[in-house]
């Protein structure tokens, strides 16, 4: 159901393939009948991907938060970034600080965000696999390279009815630690 709930396209699909069916059956019968059928479907289809649009499963949540902690890091808004992360992200809110104050940022690029939500546990957890690519300049000039690598796993945790990073792993931490 949650595919159904992200995805328009086998919404879409199935309409298309009734609408399809019930074409063929016009042209051989001739009977108005399927004419109905057609405009019932193409409503029917319309409603599915209304309500697709218009429905936010937890994944997608999880995902504007990644994709919103991203812009702020493209906008260099430190506080854009930290109101994404819980008060007990102690660790991820010394990473994030560090960042900002070591680095001017031009891009941030997901290459690949796969997000798992775990509803069993109390709160609801969230892993997200992040990889891609930070493009920023080291105030400092130490750091020779202008892209660092993002290769990783957010953990959030649906706090107060929002999603909130509670920690991270990142198979390099760009401090060097």
């Amino acid at each position: 159901m949650t595919t159904l709930m992200e995805n328009p396209f086998p919404i879409i699909l199935v309409g298309v393939l009734a609408v399809a069916v019930c074409a063929v059956a016009l042209v051989r019968t001739g009977r108005g009948i399927f004419l109905v059928a057609i405009g019932g479907i193409a409503l029917l289809t319309l409603a599915g991907v209304l309500v697709e649009k218009l429905v936010v499963t937890q994944r997608e949540e999880v995902e504007q938060v990644v994709d919103a902690a991203a812009a702020a890091v493209r906008a260099n808004r430190l506080e854009g970034v930290l109101e994404r992360l819980s008060p007990d992200a102690a660790r991820a809110r010394d990473l994030i600080r560090w960042a900002f104050g070591r680095a001017t940022f031009e891009d941030v690029r997901l290459t690949r965000l796969e997000i798992r939500v775990i509803n069993t546990a109390s709160p609801p957890l969230a892993k997200a696999e992040i990889t891609g690519y930070v493009r920023c300049r080291d105030r400092l000039g130490e750091y020779p390279y202008d892209a660092v690598p993002i290769d990783g796993t957010l953990e959030l945790r649906k706090i107060d009815s929002r999603w909130l990073v509670t920690g991270y792993e990142m198979r390099q931490d760009p401090r060097g630690h």
